[in-house]
């Protein structure tokens, strides 16, 4: 499938590496800022300014991957653009890296990126648009909101809930049967056992 990427970062330097592992093609960027454009990383992509930029893409032929890490400077742009560009039609696929192990009794929805080494077990629910980053592990019947983070080398032990738009730092870990709100953040190297 033909992919265009949100954002030029260090995540959408992640996602555009797991696309291509994926076999899809990734044809363009969008990314007001510009600034990596010019990057080897990033040569013969084509890049956009803004998103109305779009609108001359088939949005039958096109999937979006949201190549926005989760900033605490400004951490509803991700779901901002996530919701605007559903409203469009543009689809987000589910990405799993071919090293990661997904449980086939886990149900992941739309934009959800599974990256290197993860685990995800029996009974998982991931929602929209949510990252398990690197090397987490995320144990039996754990349910993961919409727009969360869970950072690189994070665990998650069975039965956790983490509400909507929440942040798990990197390193964290977080015993059975933690409730975790809403719009929460969970700095590195935590240990959540209340």
């Amino acid at each position: 499938m033909d992919i265009i990427i949100i954002g030029s970062g260090g995540h959408g330097k992640v996602v555009k590496d797991l696309a291509e592992q994926l076999n899809h093609k990734v044809i363009a960027v969008c990314d007001p800022s510009d600034t990596n454009k010019d990057s080897a990383f990033w040569k013969g992509i084509k890049f956009h300014k803004n998103e109305s930029e779009l609108k001359r893409y088939d949005i039958k032929e096109v999937f979006i991957v949201n190549g926005l890490g989760h900033m605490a400077e400004n951490s509803s742009l991700r779901n901002d653009i996530f919701v605007m560009l559903r409203k469009i039609g543009y689809i987000f696929p589910t990405l799993i890296h071919p090293s990661a192990y997904v449980s086939k009794d886990a149900i992941l929805h739309d934009g959800v990126q599974v990256m290197a080494g993860s685990v995800i077990q029996p009974g998982c629910v991931i929602n929209e648009n949510s990252i398990i980053n690197t090397s987490c592990s995320i144990d039996h019947d754990c349910k993961i909101g919409s727009n969360v983070h869970i950072a690189p080398g994070t665990t998650l032990c069975g039965n956790v809930n983490v509400g909507n738009n929440s942040f798990i730092g990197c390193g964290s870990s977080i015993i059975q049967s933690i409730i975790i709100e809403d719009n929460s953040f969970v700095k590195a190297g935590s240990v959540v056992v209340k």
